[in-house]
């Protein structure tokens, strides 16, 4: 059995992957926005964010709501994709930092 892939599977696959990109960001920068309170305590608690806390709680969801956006529209769906790719690669290295360099 062969497997081909054309233009057109590629690009319903690539509009898929990016929907739910999209869908992930939204979805995480609202929940954020809903419980603010919660969200900011949260960050307050990071050893590493907490001086931060009460600009990044407005900041993180803005970011994310700007680079959905960006993902929406074809002429600045790269940018969002940038934008998407640093945000996830900074959480990712948060977390690695968070569970190997910190007593919390």
């Amino acid at each position: 059995m062969e497997f081909k892939i054309n233009n057109r599977s590629t690009s319903v696959l690539i509009e898929i992957l990016i929907s739910l990109c999209i869908l992930l960001f939204v979805y995480a920068a609202v929940s954020k926005l809903l419980d603010y309170a919660s969200f900011k305590i949260q960050i307050g608690q990071s050893p590493v964010l907490s001086a931060y806390a009460g600009w990044l709680a407005w900041v993180v969801p803005a970011f994310e709501l700007i680079i959905a956006f960006f993902l929406v529209v074809p002429k600045l769906r790269f940018i969002g994709l940038l934008g998407f790719y640093i945000i996830m690669v900074s959480f990712t290295t948060y977390i690695l930092i968070i569970l190997n360099y910190s007593d919390f």
